[in-house]
């Protein structure tokens, strides 16, 4: 990502923590180190761009694409509470960490993925 996306994508962001009353206090040089980060804080996974869309356009999100995720979401953009992570992992903290009433709780998620640990390495076998 070169440097007039990473301060429109900057910009951008700006705004939207404004409109959802979220403090927005991180510098443009920090919001540019997160902009670059190579691999999801959580999964490790090498992190992709998302895919550019026509204005007005919604565009197809991968798993893999990049987005930036408060730790802690009593507190808002601020250095030290903003990591960069993959769409994917995003979306299943967020199932799992702040609607567990809704969808899974922790201890559901943690049984679920060693049913699919064992399933995986099934499979695995399987395929050799």
């Amino acid at each position: 990502m070169n440097e007039s996306k990473i301060a429109r994508a900057y910009l951008r962001k700006v705004q939207s923590a404004k409109d959802r009353g979220i403090t927005f206090k991180l510098s443009l040089l920090s919001f540019s180190n997160l902009m670059k980060a190579k691999r999801c804080a959580y999964t490790h996974i090498l992190l992709t761009e998302p895919v550019s869309v026509k204005s007005g356009q919604k565009g197809s999100i991968r798993g893999t694409d990049r987005t930036l995720e408060r730790i802690d979401n009593s507190k808002g953009y601020e250095k030290g509470n903003v990591i960069a992570v993959c769409h994917g992992a995003n979306e299943l903290k967020n199932l799992v960490c702040e609607m567990p009433g809704r969808y899974l709780n922790l201890n559901h998620f943690i049984k679920m993925a060693k049913v699919l640990e064992k399933r995986a390495k099934v499979l695995e076998k399987q395929r050799r």
